[in-house]
């Protein structure tokens, strides 16, 4: 017989075994499409979006710097599929971290006591006392201290630039009334010159002749001191608002009646 006419056994599964390989091939294919359709199914669904697509190296990460930070981990729901896997957002809240702070500490300074009081009680109250009392209680029988009873005088001593007007002028009175109580007074006045004012007097009724006089003793009583001016008593304490008794210190000024 002709050679293509003979069956040859080996021909014949040499073509079957091409079509199940075919066959398979076909098979993986259709088996490849199905998964990748599934993963992308999957994918596409509302509760996996891709920022919740993690690798597994990507949580391994970051499961590591929770633990090593201790911060609470997060509950998650794992699906693995192939080499991803899909971590839902059902996350439990971190609890709030109370933090509480410390006052700076109050620094306390406390002055030694004893310093203070040594150095500021001292010499305060005796310069305060003295310069107070000085300005408050003028000493009596003065320049510019008024004296006398009812009528009241002024002995001044002229400084410069005043005359017999501004005088009058300054202390309520009139020219008339300064003339008339000085005894034997230089006119015009002269600056040092010591006369007697009489205060809120313009009229000359009633006004007796007076001479200033300053105190040369030590210690002198009143009584004495008018018999040695030889002056009226009486009239000498009533005028410089003296006492019986009354004692009279150098460098007092005093009314002397002419």
């Amino acid at each position: 017989m002709p050679p293509n006419l003979i069956y040859s056994e080996n021909a014949g599964s040499m073509k079957i075994g091409r079509r199940l390989l075919w066959a398979g091939l076909i098979l993986a294919g259709i088996a490849a499409a199905a998964l990748l359709f599934f993963v992308f199914a999957n994918a596409k669904q509302p509760g996996n979006s891709p920022s919740n697509l993690i690798s597994i190296n990507s949580i391994q990460t970051l499961t590591a710097i929770a633990n090593f930070s201790s911060l609470p981990t997060a509950t998650a729901v794992l699906i693995a599929t192939d080499s991803i896997i899909i971590i839902s957002n059902t996350e439990t809240a971190f609890p709030a971290i109370t933090a509480t702070v410390s006052p700076f500490p109050t620094l306390t300074l406390t002055a030694p006591t004893s310093n203070i009081q040594e150095t500021n009680t001292a010499p305060v109250s005796p310069s305060h006392t003295a310069s107070t009392t000085s300005i408050q209680t003028p000493l009596p029988h003065s320049l510019e201290v008024p004296i006398g009873r009812g009528q009241l005088f002024i002995i001044h001593k002229v400084v410069n630039g005043e005359n017999l007007s501004t005088l009058a002028e300054t202390y309520n009175t009139s020219l008339e009334a300064i003339m008339a109580v000085n005894y034997q007074l230089n006119v015009p006045i002269k600056i040092d010159a010591v006369i007697i004012i009489p205060l809120q007097k313009k009229d000359t009724q009633g006004l007796s002749i007076f001479e200033p006089y300053q105190v040369t003793a030590t210690q002198i009583t009143a009584e004495t001191l008018a018999n040695e001016l030889d002056t009226d008593s009486l009239l000498f304490k009533y005028v410089n608002d003296l006492k019986d008794g009354d004692l009279l210190h150098r460098g007092d000024w005093i009314l002397v009646p002419r």
